[in-house]
């Protein structure tokens, strides 16, 4: 189990220096952590739901990605990205008192993963660290046959940032 927390981070650490469109990337502290079987992926205090799936079409870089998106516009060209062709509407979110953090996984081979951003560490002011929980199917658990990309995006309050 140890030996695939590792991976994860060594999978998310690299990306997390790529990001397009002025997304500005996760802090380095990023934790990745397994949730106990008995915990819920309903998002954590502070945190409000945006969006969560299976078939995130953004693939800026390769592995895992978690981005902090400080404007609409940022918001709007990754959305664009993640949806695709799809014309999704994108969440309503008020710039001047939240921002949006996107917690991408890797692509996988099969269903069963997930991924949630589980809480938003601040140090005076700033975002300092994010950590971010990933479901696996277990060795004997029976999954759909299908290329999947977890994702969880979340409004998080916007710190004062005097």
């Amino acid at each position: 189990m140890s030996r695939l927390l590792l991976a994860l981070l060594a999978c998310l650490l690299p990306a997390l220096t790529a990001c397009a469109d002025g997304a500005q990337p996760a802090p380095d502290a990023v934790e990745v952590t397994e949730p106990a079987a008995a915990q819920s992926d309903a998002p954590a205090a502070g945190l409000r739901e945006l969006a969560r799936g299976q078939h995130s079409r953004y693939a800026e870089g390769r592995g895992s990605q978690v981005l902090v998106l400080r404007t609409e516009q940022e918001f709007a060209a990754f959305w664009r990205k993640h949806t695709g062709d799809d014309e999704q509407a994108m969440p309503t979110v008020d710039f001047s008192s939240e921002l949006v953090i996107a917690a991408i996984d890797q692509q996988r081979t099969s269903g069963g993963y997930a991924v949630t951003v589980d809480a938003v560490e601040l140090r005076a002011a700033t975002i300092t660290g994010i950590t971010v929980a990933t479901r696996h199917p277990g060795p004997r658990s029976m999954t759909t046959s299908v290329m999947t990309r977890p994702y969880h995006i979340v409004a998080h309050p916007r710190p004062d940032e005097r």
